[in-house]
């Protein structure tokens, strides 16, 4: 990878006992700082919009039947940055003392409070790229609220 001041770099910084004190004797491994890439993947997990109508004929068929020719979905998006941002941890497992993969499963399993004080270090390391990428997806979501109320004004009424 190339070094430049714009470039991210891939460091991993080890979160112990003394960052997060619930931990105990485990450590837990994260990237440093989130690329691009990372911030797109989280953008795309959290808001998942399906245009179901290709045209407006279909629009207004679909409106006749009573539903809605786009749909939006929101995702808690908690979960998914611990599994970009999660690199390697400790946890074994007590009954086959192997290691507990790295999944969105396991993370899922993790104690609401660890993941919350995970995502507040996260958050702590990527402060500026987190509040523009909050802020896109809150203007992002603002556009498509337009976009289908328009199309809601725009469709004929159905009688």
């Amino acid at each position: 990878m190339p070094k430049n001041r714009f470039f991210v770099d891939s460091q991993i910084d080890r979160l112990t006992k003394e960052d997060i004190p619930a931990l105990g004797v485990d450590w837990i491994d994260i990237k440093s700082k989130l690329n691009q890439k990372d911030q797109e993947e989280m953008q795309q997990h959290q808001i998942e919009i399906e245009m179901v109508a290709t045209s407006r004929a279909e629009a207004r068929r679909i409106q006749k039947a009573g539903k809605a020719p786009m749909q939006t979905s929101y995702r808690s998006a908690t979960s998914f940055l611990l599994s970009l941002a999660i690199v390697d941890w400790s946890f074994i497992d007590t009954d086959t003392d192997s290691k507990i993969p790295i999944t969105l499963e396991n993370i899922h399993q993790l104690d609401p409070r660890l993941a919350e004080s995970l995502n507040e270090e996260i958050d702590a390391r990527n402060p500026m790229s987190w509040e523009s990428e909050k802020s896109q997806v809150l203007s992002n979501t603002d556009k498509l609220l337009k976009v289908k109320q328009s199309l809601s004004q725009n469709a004929p009424s159905v009688t």
